[in-house]
């Protein structure tokens, strides 16, 4: 057990800055190359016993990185869509509120109008009776 922890730090060691700096090639996201050589070599940890040794080991993890870093960015598009998509499940009682008073005061307003137009109205013909204009 003590040489492969030895081993899986020597690993870690040698490549992790190789790692990072391809990371920064797919985005300049950070956190999320550090996180994705996290994730790579956690996995690695997790599945050391069934694991085998790959041909080449550089190129099993900048692949492994590569795919970690390509999936984080699709979910992270996935779930920015779905942030912009409004979602409103109903009209609130304040809405319903707000939408009724200002019916009122269009209806208020028109009324207001329409017995003024009736008064002028009223007194343009009168005037014309008046004058037989």
């Amino acid at each position: 057990m003590q040489g492969d922890e030895q081993a899986y730090s020597w690993l870690y060691r040698t490549y992790v800055q190789l790692l990072y700096n391809y990371g920064s090639h797919f985005t300049m996201d950070h956190e999320l190359i550090k996180d994705c050589i996290q994730e790579v070599f956690t996995r690695i940890y997790k599945n050391r016993k069934t694991l085998s040794l790959p041909d080449n080991v550089r190129v099993y993890l900048l692949i492994s990185l590569k795919n970690c870093i390509l999936n984080a960015l699709d979910k992270q598009c996935r779930y920015t869509d779905l942030e912009s998509i409004p979602f409103i499940l109903s009209e609130t009682v304040e809405d319903r509120f707000l939408s009724d008073e200002a019916a009122k005061l269009q209806k208020e307003e028109v009324e207001n109008i329409l017995s003024n137009s009736q008064t002028k109205g009223n007194y343009v013909l009168s005037f014309c009776r008046r004058t037989r204009f």
